[in-house]
């Protein structure tokens, strides 16, 4: 669930859910960049970061980092990330995305995607009845 402050000039039919939490994986992240303040700052280059998960804070997982992070959902998101280590040598990070809201731009609202078809399934038929043999 989302929620934002009120205000006396909200409107349902104006607003456009566009910010979303959305836990974000780092894979193979370099040891060096998992201080809080790197990793606030790789988190930055998504969106605002909100929080590391407990096994990112306590570096009990190397395998990748975890944040969660504030995103834009009508903006593309970056498949990979350029960082700096302290001795200036810039690496390309790539970044994962547990979950992604689906997110419509032709009718600019998360929930659904007019450009994807909905399959049709095939519809009940009941058994023939017939006389019992």
């Amino acid at each position: 669930m989302i929620t934002k402050p009120w205000s006396s000039g909200f409107n349902f039919q104006d607003e456009i859910l566009r910010i979303v939490p959305v836990w974000v994986r780092f894979p193979n992240l370099p040891l060096c960049c998992w201080g809080s303040d790197s990793l606030s700052r790789i988190g930055s280059l998504i969106g605002v970061p909100l929080f590391a998960d407990d096994c990112t804070s306590k570096q009990l997982r190397i395998l990748f980092a975890r944040l969660l992070i504030e995103v834009d959902v009508t903006k593309d998101l970056p498949k990979e990330v350029l960082i700096q280590d302290h001795s200036r040598v810039t690496i390309k990070q790539k970044v994962e995305y547990d979950w992604l809201p689906p997110f419509c731009k032709a009718c600019n609202s998360v929930g659904h995607d007019c450009s994807v078809k909905k399959s049709v399934g095939a519809r009940f038929q009941p058994a023939p009845t017939g006389p019992a043999q």
